[in-house]
């Protein structure tokens, strides 16, 4: 008989991982049964009543009546604390391809989750943030997944607050929005677009404008930021920038849209440049998650600087870039729905009342 080869690495450990598991559970089984044979036991379920018909009970039983005696015990098993975060953060990580076959990485998890950088380190104070975050998003509804997860975080950090000081205004009225590209305060025209095309020297010059292909009837909810239709950048209060995800940025806008109470038809408009290039993924699950139609381009889009200090969303045409065009996305055209996010927007979490807001 020819031997054969040992498993490499990876799958050897995946063995082990399979087999750590089979036999906890078998633990937890037998322990079960056990422990309900010995509560049957001593209630003298398993033999019949003990107790006899004219017991009454003396001394430390005194006023305790033979029916008090023949009831059976009630044990209830809670998790400290942290223990409940680990279980909640190993049960989110499972729902993800990517990490569900490995051990629980609770640093990666940390960096994820938190937002800190690739090679940071993570020590007990950030595990115990980490764990605090979990408690507090499980109480708010808002542990459903990692994405949720990290977009409440940003939301506690003052990303979606309500005077935030990055804002958008209409007529010098702040509106709904979030502006992570253009200037602190930026004033909004919302019913024209320019096309905008690079001269030779790098500037950027108007070469046409036209009417805004979303309704203009209410305020359009406006996201401005640096990005593609695979991530986008959000600016901290702080200054920093950090790169979501389609899920987290997806959930971020959904949790801004939920406290704001939009009216029914308001239109988003992304100005990202090339978010709806590919297949569509990031307008059309944004779409399917707040209930609201998605105007994204497949070209460069950006918050451009008109007349007077307001700023349109415009199109940029560059030499040898296709120029693209905009695409509306209603909800109910993608695929996954409710895959990545399992919530609708009308029972979405809230960052001001940090509860299940309903809609």
């Amino acid at each position: 008989m020819v031997p054969t080869a040992p498993p490499a690495d990876g799958a050897q450990v995946t063995e082990q991982s399979t087999t750590a598991r089979r036999r906890g559970r078998t633990a937890r089984t037998q322990f079960l049964r056990m422990l309900a044979r010995a509560l049957h036991d001593l209630l003298g379920l398993r033999a019949g009543p003990r107790i006899p018909a004219d017991w009454v009970g003396t001394g430390a039983l005194g006023g305790v009546t033979r029916s008090d005696m023949g009831r059976q015990a009630v044990f209830s098993v809670s998790l400290p604390p942290d223990a409940a975060a680990v279980q909640t953060l190993d049960t989110l990580r499972g729902r993800e391809r990517a990490l569900r076959a490995g051990p629980l990485d609770v640093a990666a998890l940390a960096r994820r989750v938190l937002h800190l950088d690739p090679g940071a380190a993570v020590d007990q104070d950030a595990r115990e943030e980490l764990f605090g975050l979990v408690d507090r998003a499980t109480a708010a509804g808002a542990a459903t997944s990692l994405a949720t997860l990290g977009a409440f975080h940003l939301a506690e950090s003052g990303v979606l607050a309500p005077d935030r000081e990055r804002h958008f205004t209409v007529g010098g009225r702040r509106v709904p929005g979030l502006n992570w590209y253009g200037d602190g305060i930026c004033e909004l025209h919302i019913t024209q677009s320019d096309h905008l095309e690079v001269s030779p020297n790098g500037d950027l010059s108007v070469v046409g404008t036209t009417s805004a292909p979303w309704p203009t009837g209410v305020p359009p909810y406006v996201v401005s930021a640096d990005g593609r239709h695979d991530r986008v950048e959000a600016l901290l209060p702080d200054g920093s920038a950090r790169e979501l995800g389609v899920d987290e940025f997806v959930e971020l806008v959904a949790a801004d849209i939920s406290r704001e109470g939009l009216p029914e038809g308001t239109p988003i408009v992304l100005a990202v440049p090339f978010a709806a290039d590919g297949y569509l993924d990031l307008p059309r699950e944004l779409a399917d998650r707040t209930g609201l139609t998605v105007w994204a381009h497949s070209g460069e889009a950006t918050l451009g600087s008109g007349p007077g200090g307001s700023s349109s969303v415009d199109t940029v045409r560059r030499p040898d870039v296709p120029l693209g065009d905009w695409i509306a996305s209603p909800p109910g055209r993608t695929s996954t729905t409710s895959a990545r996010s399992r919530w609708t927007c009308c029972a979405a979490w809230s960052p001001r009342t940090r509860r299940p807001s309903p809609g």
